[in-house]
């Protein structure tokens, strides 16, 4: 019985992560930026970025990590954590025009100042 239960789980996880990498893969790119502060990788999954690289960011996670492509250093895939990075400054048009969301819900608006 536990060796069923242990095959099952198995089965289980591969299809659930084989799931979680198509999900990736088809993710458009969230942008280009450029990087600002070093990052040495301290497990596999994680990405060697230095200051003045350029990256792609695939994933923001919720964590305050992100996934991306060091296109400065050949490529390679692997996270970093997001403050690395200058995401507020792409190098992308698409994402200049980005609307600030704001901490209390919705988006911030230009407004005018008016006496009461």
């Amino acid at each position: 019985m536990t060796k069923s239960i242990v095959s099952s789980s198995a089965k289980a996880w591969e299809q659930q992560n084989s799931a979680y990498e198509v999900l990736e893969e088809e993710a458009k790119p969230l942008g280009s930026y450029k990087v600002i502060a070093t990052y040495s990788p301290t497990l596999a999954d994680e990405l060697d970025i230095q200051p003045g690289d350029t990256v792609t960011i695939l994933v923001e996670y919720d964590d305050g990590w992100v996934q991306g492509i060091n296109e400065t250093r050949g490529g390679i895939k692997g996270v970093f954590p997001r403050h690395c990075v200058d995401m507020n400054r792409a190098s992308n048009k698409a994402n200049k025009n980005n609307k600030r969301s704001s901490s209390m819900g919705g988006y911030t608006e230009r407004y005018t100042e008016v006496d009461l």
